[in-house]
């Protein structure tokens, strides 16, 4: 699987609102899973000054997890793999 960033803009959006879309992504992640598709959520990043909220997602491509996306109605600007340099330590 591979790891994909899905950026967020949520304008106006407080920490009580970025809490809640990080629910929304981690039920998401759930409610997939258990149809038999491979997506899982492991991290959100809420930057309160630029109002982007930046979700990691494990999944088996980037059109898995946008379709996902897409039927929750969950809005974004993109999404981009991603290497996580923690879990590789640093080695690509």
């Amino acid at each position: 699987m591979a790891t994909f960033m899905v950026e967020r803009y949520l304008p106006g959006a407080g920490s009580g609102e970025a809490a809640a879309a990080d629910l929304l992504a981690k039920q998401v992640a759930m409610h997939v899973r258990a149809e038999g598709a491979t997506v899982r959520h492991l991290q959100s990043l809420f930057v309160p000054q630029d109002e982007q909220c930046f979700v990691v997602f494990q999944a088996t491509s980037a059109h898995t997890l946008a379709e996902t996306i897409q039927r929750a109605g969950i809005a974004y600007e993109r999404i981009t793999e991603v290497i996580d340099l923690t879990s590789t330590g640093g080695k690509l």
